[in-house]
């Protein structure tokens, strides 16, 4: 069997033809209509065929006949129009045209229990650093993950003693709480109830009666074995066992996930948290495989999406503007459409990129480094809230990486300031896009970290992009992080230039007093 073929027969899905759109037992496409118009709305990853190739995406509008419809009309309208419906509508994904007969038969079809893995990880990482305060700091297995798992699912909280065995100090209580929406909460239930969550996914009630892929599955078991690496190999997370175990008395140490509670979302970044006695002392935003938005906010109208590019640059473009390029109020029933579609939104992205540059042009250092201390503060906005001590874990960036850990503290500003920063406005694509780039101010840098340092720099330079995608009847400006942030803002490296910065500054402190000698020609030796 060739890969092709192997491939295919690991992810049992087929295209869906005209006929397979009725589910079985059906005499109209009901269930797959319905729950195609629900993740389309809810922003689901659809896969379908594009040429000879197999892609993914997010269906950003709905076409029937030209026309565009949202997911509840043209829900509707296919439920009305069997099989005509399928030859009229055409879905659109990063600018293409995609035919109902060329989606494949995955979740977002088949209106499955989806897991959240960006969700689930948050329990899984707090049940990894919880059993790293069980083990007394010690190692900790995946099964170890999966106890703590199968205990804050079934009880949503778990209790326990820390096992330190070291004399004269004693064990601390510790407690894990879990706050998880009921979406996120049913799948994650199902699984970690399986005999053996890290067996073959083959037979779990997920796959059995809820048609979720075994990969997903899979990914989630992958997420496990990353936490694990993260609680035996971060320091951060060393640190904050020894912190409690300095303490010869008992203490009281909990670790909260509340991430998922959607009434926190909006006032937090924070997914995970550490109290010693009450005292919170780390702080964990958390997100899980490629991702790259880590700040957004809705809205179609001139006053949201000048609020948007003010939370990045501080400042607006004139009001009068509004009027000029014709911005439609809420009232107008197309304005998502008419100002996404149709000019305005082109023509502020346009407008803003040519504006931001000015502070770019010529050789003004003060310019310029008003532009680097604005975006810093925009990026420590939206990845923090501006709440101090935040970091940013991603599990799972990729197959190779377990995890990586982001610092925005003000060393990551001076990171930026090694940096000359600019503007881009992509055009032609299927979402308006700003790209803020970074490029190395190699002069300055050699002399501010050493040539090597300079040569270890990626060339990708992408820091933050700014971008706006109509999705499921919504508008959605998007930050999303680069290739050059997430390098810079790496607290591997931060710390690592950290304690070199130091060193550098101690042996300057103890060369000044030999060098004041040796032009004192009365000074005692």
């Amino acid at each position: 069997m060739r890969y092709k073929e192997f491939k295919h027969t690991l992810t049992e899905v087929s295209q869906m033809s005209t006929a397979k759109w009725k589910a079985t037992g059906e005499t109209s496409p009901t269930k797959y209509v319905k729950a195609t118009a629900k993740s389309i709305n809810d922003k689901r990853t659809f896969e379908y065929k594009s040429g000879k190739e197999n892609k993914y995406g997010i269906i950003d509008r709905i076409k029937v006949n030209d026309a565009g419809m949202s997911p509840k009309d043209w829900m509707d309208y296919a439920l009305e129009n069997y099989p005509e419906w399928t030859k009229t509508t055409k879905f659109m994904i990063d600018g293409e045209a995609i035919g109902p007969t060329s989606l494949f038969k995955t979740e977002a079809v088949k209106g499955s229990l989806v897991p959240n893995k960006g969700d689930i990880a948050e329990a899984i990482l707090g049940s990894a650093i919880t059993s790293k305060f069980a083990k007394g700091g010690r190692d900790i297995t995946t099964v170890d993950v999966v106890g703590i798992l199968k205990g804050v699912v079934a009880q949503g909280e778990v209790d326990g003693k820390t096992d330190y065995q070291t004399a004269e100090i004693e064990d601390d209580n510790y407690t894990f709480k879990l706050t998880l929406n009921n979406s996120s909460m049913k799948p994650l239930k199902l699984w970690i109830e399986e005999d053996d969550p890290m067996g073959s996914p083959t037979d779990f009630a997920l796959v059995k009666q809820f048609d979720v892929a075994p990969k997903t599955i899979r990914d989630l078991q992958t997420q496990v074995k990353h936490s694990v690496e993260y609680a035996n190999s971060n320091k951060r997370a060393m640190t904050a066992v020894d912190k409690a175990k300095a303490d010869p008395k008992s203490n009281k140490v909990e670790v909260f996930s509340d991430g998922g509670d959607a009434t926190q979302q909006s006032i937090t970044k924070v997914d995970l948290k550490i109290s010693y006695d009450g005292q919170t002392s780390r702080l964990l935003s958390l997100k899980a495989g490629t991702v790259k938005q880590f700040g957004q906010l809705s809205g179609a109208e001139w006053e949201t999406v000048s609020d948007f590019f003010e939370s990045i640059f501080n400042f607006r473009l004139p009001d009068t503007l509004k009027k000029e390029y014709g911005f439609k109020d809420r009232k107008a029933p197309d304005y998502k459409e008419y100002n996404y579609g149709e000019g305005p939104f082109q023509k502020l992205y346009a407008e803003m990129a040519k504006q931001v540059t000015a502070y770019t042009s010529g050789d003004s250092t003060l310019k310029e480094y008003k532009l680097v201390q604005k975006v810093y503060d925009a990026i420590n906005f939206h990845a923090t809230r501006g709440e101090e001590g935040v970091t940013m874990v991603i599990l799972s960036p990729s197959a190779k990486i377990a995890y990586k850990e982001l610092a925005f503290d003000k060393r990551l500003l001076s990171a930026l300031e090694l940096y000359d920063l600019s503007v881009t406005n992509e055009t032609g694509s299927a979402n308006h896009r700003i790209h803020v780039l970074g490029n190395l101010k190699t002069e300055e840098a050699v002399q501010t970290i050493g040539k090597d340092g300079v040569q270890k720099i990626p060339q990708k330079n992408i820091l933050v992009t700014l971008r706006t995608a109509h999705s499921g009847g919504a508008i959605r400006n998007l930050v999303e992080m680069g290739a050059l942030l997430k390098d810079l803002a790496d607290i591997e490296k931060l710390d690592k230039a950290e304690q070199v910065q130091k060193k550098q500054q101690s042996d300057q402190d103890q060369q000044q007093p030999t060098q004041q000698q040796a032009s004192d020609p009365t000074a005692k030796i």
